[in-house]
């Protein structure tokens, strides 16, 4: 089972690394960013490891900045029919798990993760076929 991440192999493309933003244009991008959430009756969760800037708007806009599971929590208990999540493609997996009735939005499908991409699901099952007698625990 390998643990190294190949953006080549990636199930989608890894987009090029974006040109910085000026003040002027994050604070566009904040000010658009907080009337869609307000307007599609959406929150935003976003992991730890997002930048401070995407951490700080989910704060402000009444969202949540925490480990995956909780975001996935979060999401499940807050009003909102919307949520957005700022983590890997999992996290959105997760939380869609916790809200069927939601809509779950990401801002790319791209983002993944090199732990749930060193365990390949065939590998896991084929793990899960050959104990079970053993109980297995997953944390998301």
């Amino acid at each position: 089972m390998s643990v190294m991440f190949d953006p080549q192999a990636a199930i989608y493309p890894v987009p090029p690394k974006p040109t910085p933003l000026n003040d002027y244009e994050k604070q566009l991008y904040r000010e658009k960013i907080k009337r869609l959430l307000s307007e599609r009756d959406a929150v935003m969760v976003a992991h730890y490891y997002t930048d401070p800037e995407i951490q700080q708007l989910a704060e402000e806009t009444g969202g949540c900045i925490s480990d995956s599971l909780e975001m996935a929590r979060f999401g499940a208990k807050h009003a909102a029919s919307t949520l957005l999540v700022a983590g890997v493609r999992f996290m959105g997996e997760t939380a869609k798990i916790l809200s069927p009735e939601k809509t779950i939005l990401m801002p790319t499908l791209a983002a993944e993760c090199s732990l749930d991409l060193g365990c390949p699901i065939d590998e896991f099952s084929a793990f899960c076929d050959a104990h079970p007698d053993r109980t297995v625990v997953v944390y998301a």
